[in-house]
């Protein structure tokens, strides 16, 4: 799967230091903090509450979780939702809206401490956490 996201997301200016995946932690997938806590630990990342986990699962939540870290639930895309950009959007915006309210609320419910609608909402959170210093 990284071999085909990855070239992606360099399009879009994403290129990720490091790349964790269930086969790096002898198979061990979310919810188990494992991955989360490799790449902590490859990145030689000293206090774990500087860090943001985001998912769009209640499985990442609860990873983020147990890996002590700040933990941020994305709605826009959501395995939660299981439909693609044009099927969303090609949904009345009653149904839309129903959608992203029942992905908000399982997040929610899975412990998030923040939920955010998309990509530029997350940016906006991290800014705010960094500059209150919650997350640094």
């Amino acid at each position: 799967m990284l071999s085909q996201v990855l070239p992606l997301a360099s399009e879009q200016g994403f290129d990720p230091q490091i790349n964790i995946t269930a086969e790096d932690v002898e198979g061990v997938s979310r919810p188990c903090p494992d991955m989360l806590n490799l790449a902590i630990d490859k990145l030689r990342i000293r206090d774990c509450h500087s860090v943001i986990q985001v998912g769009d699962t209640p499985a990442d939540i609860l990873a983020g979780q147990a890996a002590g870290v700040t933990t941020v639930g994305i709605i826009e895309g959501s395995s939660l939702i299981g439909l693609s950009e044009e099927e969303f959007s090609h949904l009345p915006f009653a149904k839309r809206n129903s959608l992203n309210n029942e992905a908000a609320a399982k997040l929610q419910r899975a412990g998030a401490d923040y939920i955010v609608q998309n990509a530029k909402d997350l940016m906006r959170l991290i800014k705010e956490l960094d500059s209150e210093k919650i997350v640094s």
